[in-house]
Order: structure tokens, then sequence, then C-alpha cells
């Protein structure tokens, strides 16, 4: 059973890097199942239960995603674009692009920002079933000038020699729930804001927990206008510090991107089962010269 997984995992894998470099061809389901030496229903099958996605929905997403870098680079012209990524016409992919990102390409062109675009999908680092994907996917987004309210802790991180967070983040939730709790505060996004301050000792690290709603005296850090690259996990609680050591010290390194010295993002939405993680880390990039 394990080497038909195995097996399987490969074949996948050579269907991303082969959508990956061929992203100027049409790309039809037919053309990728004959490469995988699936049908299309096994591949369809397969391929969204190793990913979590829809094969022609991962496809249309990498053209989206190649053809917004291009349109940002304003190096071609909107038809070479089209014609690049095996679009028919103009139209065709000024249409698909408004779709996907919910501006035209001069409209997102004019506007110069790198948000919502995806990154190929790469193995991940854990091969436990309890995950929901077998695949691990980043998404290059921008956060405007925000203001986050709430508790503050120091903390010892992963790059500690005796780390701590598994107790001190959990208890600076505590004390933002209490805080939002008593100013009655409703949210359903929460912020974890994580900052080295120069008087820290080396690994230790000051953490946010909080919400961009204002909250009367509670601590405040303002996050600047700024790109990030950004990791979803959804699983068992005690997992997450992997997936982010290997966004950091793995994904990072490997990337056309490098990091910048501004604050590490943990963002939330309401936690329900607090076994399980529901969680994106988001990293302040730039863009390596």
């Amino acid at each position: 059973m394990k080497g038909s997984t195995n097996n399987s995992l490969n074949r996948i894998e050579s269907v991303l890097e082969y959508i990956e470099n061929s992203l100027h061809l049409p790309l039809s389901l037919e053309d990728l199942a004959s490469k995988s030496c699936w049908s299309r229903w096994q591949l369809q099958r397969i391929f969204q239960e190793y990913t979590q996605q829809n094969v022609a929905h991962y496809v249309r997403q990498q053209k989206l995603s190649k053809a917004a870098e291009l349109v940002l680079l304003n190096n071609n012209r909107m038809i070479d674009i089209a014609y690049m990524l095996g679009f028919g016409s103009e139209i065709s992919f000024s249409r698909a692009f408004k779709s996907y990102f919910n501006m035209s390409p001069k409209q997102y062109q004019k506007r110069g920002l790198r948000m919502g675009i995806k990154k190929p999908l790469i193995k991940s680092p854990f091969t436990e079933s309890e995950l929901n994907s077998l695949f691990v996917q980043i998404r290059i987004d921008h956060l405007p000038e925000t203001t986050i309210y709430g508790a503050q802790n120091k903390i010892k991180g992963i790059a500690s020699e005796s780390p701590d967070y598994m107790q001190t983040v959990p208890d600076t939730w505590r004390k933002f729930e209490e805080l939002s709790h008593t100013k009655n505060i409703m949210t359903d996004r929460y912020f974890g804001v994580i900052s080295v301050d120069e008087s820290d000792q080396e690994g230790q690290l000051s953490y946010l927990a909080g919400t961009p709603v204002p909250i009367d005296s509670a601590t405040s850090i303002d996050l600047s206008n700024q790109h990030y690259a950004v990791v979803s996990f959804e699983g068992p609680t005690h997992k997450f510090a992997k997936i982010v050591e290997w966004f950091v010290f793995f994904w990072l390194p490997n990337s056309e991107y490098e990091l910048w010295e501004s604050h590490e993002l943990e963002v939330y939405k309401k936690q329900i089962d607090k076994s399980r993680l529901e969680v994106e880390y988001w990293l302040p990039i730039l863009q390596k010269k």
C-alpha cells in the first residue's frame, strides 16, 4: 500500500512539474491525464485527494498567477502575455484575469501590488495522514497599513535554546480573550504579531495577540504597508511550529524572495476546535535583486 502511495505521489509531482514548465500550452485535462498515465477520472480523483485542489482550477490559477507577475513587470503587451500563457485571445485572457483577481490586467498593473499570487504546489514536510494535504502552496500577498490592538508578552521562539512558545503564546491569547471579553469586542479575524526588540535577549521575541478592532487601554502595534509570503496550515496544533520552521528555513532561502525586517504574523479565524488550528503565517518579504 505504501509503495502505491509513493508511486501516486511521484506521479502527481511529475504532473505539477509539467504544468509549471508548460504554462504556454492549453494544458487540457486529456493532455495531463496522458502525461500522468492515468485516465481523466483517475487523475482528477487522485489530484484532488493529494492536493485538495481541482486539476482545471489549479492550471487556471497557475496561468493567472504567472500572468499577474508578467503584468507587473510591464515588459509585454497584454495580448503578448495572453498568447504566452496559452489563451486564445486578449479578450479571453482579460475575462479570466478579471474573474480571478476581481480587476482587469491593466487595473492590476496600475495598482502595482502583488496580491493573490499563488506559487506552484510543493511537497509538504509532513507525510502523516492527519494533515489535509500532502502539498503546500505559498501565496504572495499584500497588507496595507494596519494597527493591531491586544495583549503582549515575551516569548522564546523556535530559534531559542530553550523555546517556551508552546506555553507563552496560549497564555498571551488567554490574556487577549479576557481583555476582549471585558471590552465586549466582536471580531472574526485575529492576529498574532511577532517582533524582535533590540532589548530582547537572543531568541526572545515579543508576541502580541490581538485584532484590528480598536481596544481602549490595549497594547498596539502599527503594521506597515508590506508584501508577504503566506502559508496556510490546518492540522494539529503541535504541528504548526514545524510548518513555520520549514517555511522560514527551507522555502524562503530557495525562493526568489528574501526576508524583510518587519513583523511576522499569524492570522486566525475564530478557533472552534482547540486541538486543531486553521491559521496563516505571513512572512514579510522583498524580491531578491
